[in-house]
């Protein structure tokens, strides 16, 4: 099992290895839908703020290692929340976006180097994230050096507007990030039938990144600094439709490089 929290500045806290041990993962695992009613009929549901409990257990050899320690989960939780930033629970690949905003201590006793920590997690987002990624080169690209996925992920080789397809492994219909990168001017990429398109010039080093959950369009400059780009989106349909279960095909000019991740979310992790 993977259980790990890691927080916006990537440092991790193992919650299945020593020092820190997980008791109980059943709540972790649970959700409830909210609904709303009218004349004695369900209108619809939707999600709101949660909060998780979890317990953990932490050990230690010595004193100062078991200080060292708490004071490493704490600088960890700790600095989301001074940041106003969410950090991630991992469970076995998949993530809730969250913050640890209560650590109520049990089983304390001088000299014992043995305590139980009852956390509390809160989410404004209750959905497990399953990344789906998907590497697209232009067809003047020969490396098979993968530099944006080192070791992890397949590639999906461009030849122009031809048959390339990615797959949607959900039920429903799922949002994606499509990150493409420069030089182009004027990129396009057709997923399923649909056309995202946005009027920009991207020079070497830069990229164009498009969250449909979040529906922005931004462009990363070399320094790492953004514009917002949201106003050079193809205009008269909605611009952020998500992408249909199942294979959808893929084109493009095949003259720049880009990537695509499609979220697969769920009220509880997929098992297995």
């Amino acid at each position: 099992m993977e259980l790990y929290y890691e927080n916006s500045r990537k440092e991790r806290v193992d919650l299945t290895k020593e020092p820190y041990l997980v008791k109980d993962i059943s709540e972790l695992l649970d959700y409830t839908w909210k609904y709303t009613a009218q004349n004695e009929m369900i209108t619809g549901f939707s999600r709101g703020i949660c909060t998780i409990p979890l317990s953990v257990n932490i050990y230690a050899d010595t004193e100062e290692e078991y200080r060292l320690r708490c004071n490493e989960m704490y600088s960890v939780f700790e600095y989301d929340i001074l940041n106003n930033q969410r950090g991630r629970l991992y469970f076995d690949g998949q993530y809730i976006t969250c913050n640890v905003i209560s650590n109520k201590k049990e089983d304390w006793d001088m000299g014992i180097l043995f305590r139980i920590l009852n956390l509390q997690i809160v989410t404004d987002q209750p959905v497990w994230i399953g990344e789906n990624p998907y590497v697209f080169h232009s067809y003047e690209v020969t490396s098979k050096d993968n530099k944006r996925y080192p070791g992890k992920y397949g590639y999906r080789y461009a030849n122009g507007l031809s048959n390339n397809f990615v797959v949607n492994p959900h039920f429903f219909d799922s949002n994606f990030t499509l990150r493409i990168y420069g030089p182009v001017t004027n990129p396009q990429v057709n997923i399923g039938g649909n056309a995202y398109l946005v009027n920009i010039a991207l020079e070497d080093g830069e990229r164009l990144e498009i969250d449909t959950r979040s529906e922005t369009i931004y462009k990363i400059l070399r320094n790492g600094n953004k514009e917002n780009a949201f106003h050079c989106r193809k205009k008269g349909v909605y611009f952020f439709k998500k992408i249909s279960p199942g294979r959808q095909g893929v084109s493009w000019t095949g003259k720049f490089d880009f990537d695509l991740i499609i979220y697969e979310e769920r009220s509880e992790p997929q098992c297995g």
